[in-house]
């Protein structure tokens, strides 16, 4: 049986206050600073606003390779994509869900 969590008291939300945007110079040396050892055990997140992922696609895929590791998982949104252009859509590694 699955569990169900409670959202406001299954995490720290206070936490929440301490969300911060990160450039990427910044963001990986404070990555590097908090899991000098952990890039392969640390479960991450990368959320881009596409707005089109057709012209963006070769920038990502640049972005993406600048890390010191690799995302978990990657979420896209207003992708701009259809049942047909869906299909067409590949970033090596991970595997591509389209709703």
């Amino acid at each position: 049986m699955a569990q169900i969590y409670n959202l406001n008291t299954a995490f720290d939300t206070n936490s929440l206050n301490e969300c911060k945007l990160y450039y990427l110079n910044s963001f990986n040396d404070n990555f590097n600073y908090y899991y000098p050892n952990d890039l392969v055990s640390t479960f991450s997140v990368i959320h881009i606003n596409a707005r089109s992922i057709f012209n963006k696609l070769d920038d990502l895929k640049i972005i993406l390779k600048s890390f010191p590791f690799s995302f978990s998982a990657i979420a896209i949104t207003e992708t701009w994509l259809n049942e047909n252009t869906a299909p067409l859509v590949r970033l090596e590694g991970y595997t591509f869900l389209y709703r």
